[in-house]
């Protein structure tokens, strides 16, 4: 790409007038040489965001929205039924009730997130995924605490 006096940086898209007193090669704005943006701009890949399947994003959003309607049923009969896997299960009251619907809300946060990250076309998918682990760490640490406090009483 020869530089001309109607050249626009490939970098800042700053087009280039007669009036500008930087060399022919370089942008009068960003100070970017322009063969380098040129060459560096074509090397890129292009962003393409994540597309989820629409089963898993039904699913996600069913779970996520059926865990909430559960939690919040448990809550407002003040008996939160956890099923068992080997055994009958637990029903927990009053804070110990409380601290598991936190655990309940981070699981279908994480689980709706994927959805989200679905229809949100930026290049930000390493931000879901970091957030998704922190409500994980979060909704464990809640489990754990509401299982401490329903052994407690």
């Amino acid at each position: 790409m020869s530089p001309t006096l109607s050249t626009t940086c490939p970098q800042c898209a700053y087009m280039r007038s007669e009036q500008d007193s930087h060399p022919a090669w370089q942008c009068p704005k960003c100070g970017v040489v322009y063969s380098k943006a040129q060459r560096d701009k074509t090397r890129r890949k292009p962003y393409i965001p994540n597309s989820i399947p629409g089963k898993v994003r039904l699913s996600n959003f069913a779970f996520g929205l059926g865990g909430i309607l559960y939690g919040a049923y448990g809550l407002h009969r003040n008996d939160l039924y956890i099923p068992g896997k080997h055994g009958p299960g637990v029903h927990l009251h009053d804070s110990a009730a409380m601290l598991m619907m936190a655990a309940i809300v981070c699981g279908c946060a994480v689980l709706l997130s994927v959805v989200l990250d679905h229809y949100d076309e930026r290049d930000n998918e390493v931000y879901y995924q970091r957030t998704a682990q922190v409500l994980r760490w979060l909704g464990w640490g809640f489990f754990a605490l509401a299982m401490l406090h329903y052994i407690r009483s």
